[in-house]
């Protein structure tokens, strides 16, 4: 009796067929049982199908009727793996993408983190350059990463709870920041969205032309190799 294959590999699930090939070709006998060693792991049917039932390794054996001769094949199955989602930008709906983690409340940070960033937060955003950013967009996990600006002493952070996002988005005199969000996937990537809001006529001063609306924020901490942004306007 020979198999085609003396070693098989499966997932949990998916099924696959040994064959038998019985020698010499003109043997009047070509029936062939078939046993697992440990139907738990696998099983296998009365044509050589086998199904793998959990993680582990397993004996599949083919038997010649007369009993005498038999073969076998070592299988090893595992549990199956889930498939990556192939990502689509251009597909992805922003309202639904942009969910996840929020930015951790004022209420809950230091005050002296908080009255840095406000009396700072411009001179920060404006600090980084255009080329080194994603939509003037930058994650901070470590205070060695942090902008060096003038000398400034920045508060004490624990980086190993928390993730600094600081930036700008830059437009028209009218528009300023609403509110933000920010989700992670796989660890890997984070998704920011800002909502911009357009002020009353009278509450704009119209004199400084490009208006940066410099913001920053704490977020739990996560690891992320790239920043993208989503901007939604609102009257």
């Amino acid at each position: 009796i020979e198999l085609q294959a003396t070693t098989l590999t499966l997932e949990v699930g998916v099924k696959q067929t040994l064959t038998a090939t019985i020698l010499p070709s003109d043997a009047e006998n070509k029936t062939i049982s078939w046993k697992s060693s440990d139907e738990s792991i696998a099983e296998v049917s009365f044509s050589g199908e086998v199904t793998p039932i959990a993680a582990g390794t397993t004996t599949i054996t083919a038997t010649a009727a007369d009993g005498e001769k038999t073969a076998s094949c070592s299988v090893t199955v595992k549990e199956e793996e889930e498939e990556e989602e192939e990502e689509n930008e251009e597909q992805k709906d922003p309202e639904e993408e942009v969910k996840g983690i929020q930015p951790v409340p004022v209420s809950e940070i230091d005050d002296k983190v908080v009255a840095f960033f406000d009396e700072y937060k411009g001179m920060i955003a404006n600090s980084i350059p255009l080329n080194q950013k994603s939509d003037c967009f930058i994650l901070i996990n470590s205070r060695k990463k942090l902008p060096l600006i003038n000398d400034l002493q920045y508060p004490t952070i624990d980086f190993d709870a928390y993730t600094l996002v600081i930036g700008q988005w830059i437009g028209g005199g009218a528009l300023y920041l609403m509110s933000q969000s920010l989700v992670v996937e796989n660890g890997k990537k984070a998704t920011m969205k800002l909502i911009i809001g357009e002020k009353k006529e009278e509450e704009v001063d119209y004199d400084h032309g490009i208006y940066p609306v410099p913001f920053w924020g704490l977020y739990p901490k996560f690891e992320a190799k790239s920043l993208y942004t989503n901007v939604t306007y609102k009257n």
